[in-house]
């Protein structure tokens, strides 16, 4: 799967440079019929390792931010309080001196 995710984004960037030369002829030339047969395909593929770029973009958020989550609660469960937090003892807050 991963390889599948590496290589969504150099297809997707070659399927947009292609389109983008097959419109620039089509408006320069004409002739709909040959190109649309044309993009049409390649516009799918473009569609699809786009979405696989996006997923993959979305796991590695969600990834991200359940990592953080474990750390902060890997930290609190150990008694380590950070200055600012509202959880932290009496004893240690500054408003309390």
């Amino acid at each position: 799967m991963k390889a599948i995710y590496h290589l969504c984004g150099k297809i997707s960037l070659l399927c947009y440079i292609f389109i983008l030369y097959q419109l620039w002829h089509l408006c320069q030339f004409g002739g709909i019929r040959m190109h649309l047969a044309v993009l049409v395909p390649v516009g799918a593929v473009f569609l699809v390792s786009f979405v696989a770029d996006l997923q993959k973009i979305h796991r590695k958020r969600e990834e991200a931010k359940l990592h953080a989550d474990e750390i902060s609660v890997g930290g609190r469960a150990c008694g380590i309080y950070c200055y600012g937090l509202s959880d932290r003892p009496d004893h240690l807050r500054r408003d309390s001196l």
